[in-house]
């Protein structure tokens, strides 16, 4: 996992340095970690019964992580890895 995390950090950074060398706005980066949200119940996705209109403004506007591994594959411990880089 710290790999994975390692592996993500240095790719928000490299986003920041390009981004900052094509505009002179800063970067926002948003991290979005949601309760029980698995993939893909989100109308952006193409899930028809769910709903997500400021998620799809979001989708529509950035960059969206598509691909990722986890720690575990429960909640609370995979929410753990990510924020603290540790299994």
């Amino acid at each position: 996992m710290k790999k994975t995390v390692s592996t993500l950090a240095l790719a928000l950074l490299l986003l920041n340095i390009y981004a900052q060398k094509n505009s002179t706005q800063p970067v926002n980066i948003l991290f979005v970690i949601a309760d029980d949200w698995s993939f893909p119940h989100a109308s952006f996705l193409g899930d028809n019964s769910v709903k997500t209109p400021n998620i799809d403004k979001l989708s529509k506007k950035g960059i969206v992580f598509n691909n990722s591994y986890c720690a575990t594959p429960s909640c609370t411990p995979s929410r753990a890895s990510i924020l603290t880089g540790r299994y």
